[in-house]
């Protein structure tokens, strides 16, 4: 937001609550150049939404078998600069740190017991975490088939 302070010459600049203004907040032209480059008016990321995807479907489960691909995708939601952004296993930075989005594709191995995932997002103001999902390796498939017997008949 800019105010003007004397005949178009001097204009004091601010930034909305809750940023942080980056350079001078007043700045004036002598006619011919300004004082200064106009500032910036930074703001902290959100939490990261993040997408999980099992053997290449969308997944809201609790769990991974053993063998199966998962990848992790992360996304930045505002903040100026671009936050960048980084996913953790079981507490461990994993994959690129990338401004805006990263992904991460692992294959859940035989020891594995549990994937903690989250994401953060950080940038000059400030970090955003998001929320902690976990899944846990089942041994078998979770899901259970029956079919009937002979004839296809009820019981």
């Amino acid at each position: 937001v800019a105010r003007q302070v004397l005949e178009e010459a001097v204009f004091r600049l601010y930034c909305d609550k809750d940023t942080v203004m980056q350079g001078p907040s007043t700045v004036y032209c002598d006619g011919e150049t300004w004082s200064s480059e106009r500032p910036e008016c930074l703001v902290g990321p959100s939490p990261p939404d993040f997408t999980i995807m099992v053997d290449g479907a969308t997944s809201d489960s609790i769990g991974v078998i053993a063998g199966q691909d998962v990848v992790i995708e992360c996304d930045a939601t505002g903040g100026n600069p671009t936050p960048d952004v980084t996913i953790s296993i079981n507490g461990d930075r994993v994959g690129d740190t990338k401004a805006g989005t990263t992904k991460h594709t692992l294959t859940v191995g035989e020891g594995t017991t549990a994937l903690n995932i989250s994401c953060q997002a950080v940038n000059r103001v400030s970090s955003a975490d998001s929320d902690l999902h976990s899944l846990e390796l089942f041994h078998s498939s979770p899901l259970l088939e029956l079919s009937g017997g002979e004839g296809g008949g009820e019981r």
